[in-house]
């Protein structure tokens, strides 16, 4: 028994770490199971205290059809019911982006499922909204935001609500929705998101979805409690006792609306038919008598045309002779407007030639002077060549100093890789030595016994201790072996430590030194880019000037033919003033010939017009009364159309 002990110590003695993690398992998993034992019960307190501080319900009540006031009166007269409350909700779809989420809203109720405020305040409007957290976090909207609800299905949403887009004021919590998941829905991806709360009047449905019960006695029983069980259940079935009843009810109310409209349907049928009737017998006789007048109209119309045929004819004649008229006078107004410009032309010319004069000289001033500034350009050009051939030889060398360093840097990078392949060579190499040394300790407790129990007059007395003395001698070479790789693995721990540390300032410098090889590369060709504009520019100016001074060359030549020109201009004028006046006489006899003319077709035209007025009035008439049986019969077909079944 003393050896079992014994050895049994020794084993926790040999393996201390195995032995300490199977006891803190155990001691930590007694811990935690006793702890979650414990706080069962106040759980289920906490729960029950916050379903009374929230007035959570006790039984909740759906309907397909919906739920009347009358099912909530026969519910409140249910013996033990202390309170029922309608409530509304309706599943509509929220869309940010391509983001959509389904939303569940619910009326704000009095007195039961109060919800708890975590941010912001309560709906105040029948515009404003609390909403869910999560409502928040999956939409990204924050307090004061506007929302805008989708109905998911062919009705609008406003069908069922007084409005669509909301402002959010707040965030809270309801004591239906204790977890993450917010239920099953009938719309998106049937899975609700989130829900929000609204003000009751907001929904436009005179019939409840909900309805929320509250049994007395219940608050006072513990929540899980078989007790509360027990006072539900016995409720619960009292109110399920009413449910064919408030099925059948709903069910016959909604059928008679259903038959009301239909009678009323078919009485306005009957009525519209009768006053169709009607409308069709009055549309048949303004046609036939529209069909009389347009025959009267078409014969005067006919006369009337007949008259103006030989109006125009006689009134063609005369427009011509006008156009003749009309057209020689302006020829002579346009010879006199020649003459005028031409006049002018040739005062204008004589200055302008003058003006030419001064210019040319001005001109020949400013070319000199621009030969001077091209010089200095050209000049310039050179110096900045040779300052860029300068930058270039710097940027080459940086950048040889740039490439080296790198190099440098990346053969300390390898020579890093290399050493930690040796790190880990030299830490599986200091495993198995410490494993050995462990084996060959264990070896020599071993024989240590066996020579305390053996005398040494025994025959295996000097074996063994020849053994022991081996053994020793092996465990001191490998401690040794040990010290010296444990020795490599600092040295090279040592190395690769400093060269981390270095590295970040190294990879920095290097990449400092990189950008500022890129910027000089770019300032130097943006100066390569700038010299090239500015021999372009050198080069165009020169081609302006030598452009200059042909222009001013031509422009001598131009002014000596202007000089020749204004001389035969003035002689030219002379002529054709004789002219003009002959023209003027010629055209005063030809308007005393028209103002005859113009008179007897005036007289014509009065008595034409009289007649095409009186005609006017008539089609004016007509096309009323035709716009009034064409109104008549849209009418008619619209009402025959809405009378159809």
């Amino acid at each position: 028994m003393k050896a079992f002990w014994k050895d049994f110590f020794r084993e926790i003695s040999k393996n201390k770490g195995r032995f300490l993690s199977v006891f803190f398992i155990v001691l930590l998993g007694s811990a935690f199971f006793s702890g979650i034992r414990s706080a069962e019960g106040d759980m289920k307190v906490s729960a029950d205290r916050y379903y009374d501080d929230v007035d959570y319900m006790d039984l909740k009540i759906l309907g397909t059809m919906g739920l009347t006031d009358e099912d909530l009166k026969d519910i409140q007269n249910t013996e033990r019911v202390k309170n029922v409350t309608g409530g509304h909700t309706l599943e509509v779809l929220h869309k940010v982006g391509e983001k959509e989420q389904v939303v569940k809203l619910i009326a704000l109720t009095d007195k039961v499922n109060e919800p708890q405020i975590k941010e912001g305040r309560m709906p105040e409007n029948s515009d404003e909204i609390l909403v869910d957290e999560s409502f928040l976090s999956y939409s990204d909207c924050k307090i004061g935001d506007k929302v805008t609800f989708e109905s998911g299905i062919d009705e609008a949403v406003t069908d069922s609500l007084t409005g669509d887009t909301f402002t959010i004021v707040g965030t809270a919590t309801l004591p239906y929705y204790m977890d993450l998941n917010r239920g099953t829905g009938s719309i998106g991806t049937g899975s609700i998101n989130s829900f929000a709360l609204l003000e009751p009047e907001v929904f436009t449905s005179d019939v409840y979805t909900e309805l929320y019960v509250q049994i007395d006695g219940a608050k006072e029983s513990a929540s899980y409690s078989d007790e509360y069980d027990k006072t539900v259940k016995k409720v619960q079935k009292k109110i399920e006792a009413l449910e064919d009843s408030a099925c059948d009810r709903r069910y016959q109310t909604i059928q008679k609306e259903g038959q009301q409209e239909i009678a009323d349907a078919k009485e306005q049928i009957q009525d519209a038919e009768e006053k169709l009737a009607d409308a069709k017998q009055k549309l048949d006789d303004g046609e036939v008598q529209l069909s009389d007048a347009r025959t009267t109209i078409s014969k005067k119309e006919q006369e009337l045309n007949d008259g103006e045929s030989e109006l125009k004819s006689k009134e063609a004649e005369l427009e011509s002779g006008k156009q003749t008229l009309v057209q020689k006078t302006k020829e002579l107004e346009s010879a006199k407007t020649q003459i005028t410009e031409k006049t002018k032309e040739l005062e204008s010319g004589k200055q302008a030639l003058e003006s030419g004069k001064k210019e040319l000289e001005a001109n020949k001033i400013q070319l000199a002077q621009k030969e001077q500034e091209l010089n200095a350009g050209k000049t310039q050009l050179e110096e900045a060549k040779i300052q860029l051939q300068t930058k270039i030889k710097e940027f080459e060398t940086g950048k040889s100093q740039y490439e080296e360093k790198k190099s440098a840097y990346e053969a300390q990078k390898s020579q890093i890789e290399t050493a930690k392949t040796q790190l880990e060579t030299v830490s599986a190499g200091i495993t198995q030595i410490e494993n050995a040394l462990t084996e060959m300790k264990n070896q020599l407790e071993i024989l240590e016994e066996q020579l305390a129990k053996s005398e040494s007059s025994d025959e295996t007395y000097e074996t063994l201790l020849a053994q022991k003395t081996e053994l020793e001698s092996q465990i001191t070479a490998q401690s040794e072996a040990l010290s010296t790789l444990i020795a490599q693995k600092e040295a090279l721990e040592a190395g690769i430590s400093a060269f981390e540390s270095a590295k970040p300032e190294a990879e920095a410098r290097l990449e400092e030194a990189r950008i500022q090889i890129e910027e000089a590369g770019t300032q130097i060709e943006q100066a390569k880019a700038t010299l090239s504009q500015k021999e372009e520019e050198l080069n165009a100016g020169q081609a302006q000037i030598d452009s200059a001074k042909k222009q001013l060359q031509e422009a001598e030549e131009k002014i000596k033919q202007n000089e020749t020109t204004i001389s035969d201009g003035e002689a030219q004028l002379v002529q054709a003033q004789n002219q003009i006046k002959e023209g003027e006489s010629q055209i005063l006899e030809a308007q005393n010939t028209l103002a005859d003319g113009e008179k007897q077709l005036t007289d014509a035209k009065q008595t034409l017009a009289k007649g095409r007025t009186s005609l006017e009035e008539a089609k004016s008439e007509l096309e009323a009364k035709a716009q009034e049986l064409e109104d008549g019969k849209a009418e008619y077909e619209t009402a025959k159309k809405d009378a159809e079944p």
